[in-house]
């Protein structure tokens, strides 16, 4: 392209010289323009190709360090995957272990429920009034001749039976906590029917009236709450029972039954948590 620019500016000039002088001048002029723009038009073109040059360099450059962070992502991605599958195994290990423990910890709850049961009756026996027989005088009595071949032989508790009771109670407590509700009634009856008078029946119908009344059955709750204040005076849920069924009383708008089960509550067990609770419902 320059070569070209060259020739014709040169044969420009030759016929200026043939030409006056004005033209010569004006020829020269024109002949020095096209040479300049000649050269531009070629020197741009140059620069427009290493631009062009440089920019695909860059490119390259780009696409490079584009597909190094998108392998890094990758092997971040996959180790990233790894550690959560070993966290979601260890997450899983210790809900396994929570869920046990509190199992364990209920299990205790009832054994410590049994105890205490047992110890309040043992004290009620305790406290019986004792009968004092006063020995005769001047009275010979006769031996007792005692037959052992007709004396039935005691018969010891089947310690199956009490197994089968623990377990039922044990079961319908559990389900109790984990707020299956209609399920626990469903098991507390069950337990009760089987064993009407057994060793857990006072904790089971507590039991059952709460279960009732975590499910909105008011009324069943309201009369197993108040078998146990009738029937288990001596329980260790008698007080839990009279605030709860104080509590039913006020719900369903016998605002003086519940009033009075709660001024008795206060009287019966002045120290007791339950009467305090109580104290509390008592205030305006």
């Amino acid at each position: 392209m320059k070569l070209v620019g060259r020739r014709i500016a040169v044969r420009i000039l030759l016929f200026a010289k043939q030409a006056p002088w004005k033209r010569r001048v004006i020829v020269a002029v024109v002949s020095v323009f096209l040479l300049f723009q000649i050269t531009g038009c070629t020197t741009h073109k140059n620069k427009t190709q290493e631009e062009q040059q440089l920019v695909l360099e860059n490119l390259k450059k780009l696409q490079s360090t584009l597909d190094k962070l998108q392998k890094r992502n990758q092997i971040q991605h996959i180790q990233i995957q790894a550690y959560l599958k070993v966290t979601a195994k260890n997450i899983a290990t210790v809900e396994k272990q929570l869920q046990l423990n509190a199992q364990r910890q209920l299990e205790l709850e009832i054994q410590v429920q049994h105890l205490e049961s047992q110890v309040a009756q043992q004290k009620i026996k305790t406290s019986l009034p004792v009968t004092v027989v006063k020995p005769l005088k001047n009275k010979i009595v006769a031996p007792l001749s005692i037959s052992i071949k007709n004396t039935p032989k005691a018969t010891a508790p089947s310690d199956k039976k009490e197994e089968d009771e623990k377990t039922l109670y044990t079961s319908a407590y559990l389900v109790l906590k984990s707020n299956r509700y209609n399920e626990a009634i469903q098991r507390f009856n069950r337990l009760l029917k089987l064993y009407p008078k057994g060793q857990y029946a006072q904790q089971a119908y507590y039991w059952l009236g709460e279960s009732y009344d975590a499910a909105q059955q008011t009324m069943q709750a309201l009369q197993s709450f108040q078998h146990v204040v009738q029937h288990y005076p001596s329980s260790t849920k008698h007080a839990a029972s009279m605030l709860k069924l104080s509590q039913l009383y006020l719900k369903i708008s016998k605002n003086k039954k519940g009033k009075e089960t709660l001024l008795q509550l206060i009287q019966t067990y002045p120290k007791s948590i339950e009467s305090q609770k109580a104290k509390k419902l008592l205030k305006p």
